[in-house]
């Protein structure tokens, strides 16, 4: 049994795991359903080489990547963050937050490179020091 008022202030109902699942997977296989019309828009239903990556804290419901292999009918797996290193296991909880760090820093790299080439950069430094050279 569940108890509900372990999650939400003020709610003491209890449900057995076994609704709590069927619940759960109903809404997933809603979620997948709306996935798959839009696949459907694009001509692409069905037809994702790389298949479907799941991530974020959702993605660890136990036999969601088999829920989603027989509801997209795609290859499905689990995401990898390789790039960060965690210590212990991944927990894909934090997918979301680590992606977005990196993203936004890739990009404040790229504009602070851009300046640099247009203004001040190493490049321009190069052409003053060797600009004395000419006559």
């Amino acid at each position: 049994m569940v108890n509900l008022g372990s999650f939400v202030q003020n709610e003491d109902k209890t449900f057995s795991r076994r609704e709590l699942a069927e619940v759960i997977e109903a809404r997933l296989s809603q979620i997948f359903e709306f996935i798959n019309e839009d696949l459907k828009q694009i001509g692409k239903y069905a037809k994702l080489p790389g298949g479907a990556i799941l991530y974020g804290g959702g993605a660890q419901i136990p036999h969601l990547v088999d829920l989603a292999k027989d509801r997209l009918n795609l290859p499905v797996r689990l995401a990898k963050y390789e790039e960060i290193e965690m210590s212990g296991e991944s927990d894909l909880s934090f997918m979301n937050t680590l992606g977005a760090i990196k993203w936004y820093g890739d990009a404040a790299n790229l504009k602070e490179s851009q300046a640099l080439g247009k203004q001040g950069g190493v490049m321009d430094k190069f052409k003053q020091f060797f600009s004395n050279f000419r006559p």
